[in-house]
C-alpha cells in the first residue's frame, strides 16, 4: 500500500486560552458502534502553533478502558502494524490480558482491516472488558468495546478534522465540546495550515 506523508500545522490566532489543538478522523464507512478518538492533541495557547506530521500507515489497537464515553481515554496498551496486505488479526484474552495474534492476509476482504475477537474476549457482562479498533501512524483513531465471538471490519476512507478543545490523545471525542471542528482536505498537497481566528473559524491554506 502506498504510504503518504501528511502534515497539519495549527495556529491559534485568537484570544482563546486553555485549549489544545486536536486532530481527529471521521469515516462514513465506520460500523455504528465505533467511536472517534482524539488522534493528535497538544496544548495551543493564544498566538502559538503546533505541527502534526504523520504517514498513512494503519494499525490494529486495543486498550484497557471498558467504559467509553466522551472525554474517557481508551488507555492504549498495544499497537500492531497493519496494511491492506497483512489486513487481519485475532484478538484473544489470556492470563488476565488482551493480545493480538500475528497478522495475516484475508484475500476475501482485501480492501478492509479485519479484527476477529475470539471466544476468550470479555464482553458486556465482564468487568475485564476493553476496547479494540484501528489507528494510523502508531496512534488509535477509532475504537469500540470488546465483544466475545465478534468481528470488526473497517474499509479505510478517513476524513481529517481539526479543532480546538479539551481532549488529550486517545480520549473519546464529542464534537459538541470542540471549537469549530473543521474538515481538512489536502487538495493535492501534503501539508495544510489551519489558523483559528477570533471569529470562531479556521482559515485553511495548503503548501507543497
Amino acid at each position: 500500500m502506498h504510504r503518504k506523508l501528511r502534515e497539519i500545522t495549527v495556529f491559534n490566532d485568537s484570544l482563546l486560552d486553555g485549549v489544545r489543538a486536536i486532530i481527529f478522523q471521521k469515516d462514513a464507512a465506520l460500523p455504528p458502534d465505533m467511536l472517534s478518538l482524539a488522534w493528535f492533541s497538544r496544548t495551543c495557547g493564544p498566538q502559538s502553533q503546533v505541527r502534526f506530521p504523520w504517514t498513512t500507515e494503519y494499525n490494529f489497537v486495543w486498550g484497557q478502558a471498558g467504559n467509553l464515553a466522551p472525554g474517557v481515554n481508551y488507555l492504549a496498551a498495544q499497537v500492531v502494524g497493519a496494511d491492506l496486505y497483512d489486513n487481519a488479526a485475532t484478538l484473544t484474552y489470556r492470563n488476565g490480558g488482551f493480545e493480538f495474534t500475528a497478522t495475516s492476509r484475508n484475500t476475501e476482504r482485501s480492501d478492509s482491516l479485519i479484527i476477529d475477537e475470539d471466544a476468550s474476549v470479555p464482553g458486556a457482562e465482564s468487568p475485564d472488558r476493553g476496547a479494540v479498533g484501528v489507528g494510523m501512524s502508531g496512534f488509535a483513531t477509532f475504537v469500540r468495546l470488546t465483544q466475545r465471538n465478534a468481528g470488526l471490519q473497517y474499509t479505510p476512507n478517513p476524513s481529517y478534522y481539526v479543532a480546538l478543545g479539551p481532549f488529550r490523545p486517545g480520549d473519546v471525542v464529542s464534537e459538541s465540546e470542540l471549537y469549530s471542528p473543521t474538515i481538512v482536505t489536502f487538495d493535492g498537497s501534503s501539508t495544510a495550515t489551519c489558523v483559528y481566528r477570533d471569529s470562531g473559524i479556521f482559515d485553511i491554506t495548503h503548501g507543497s
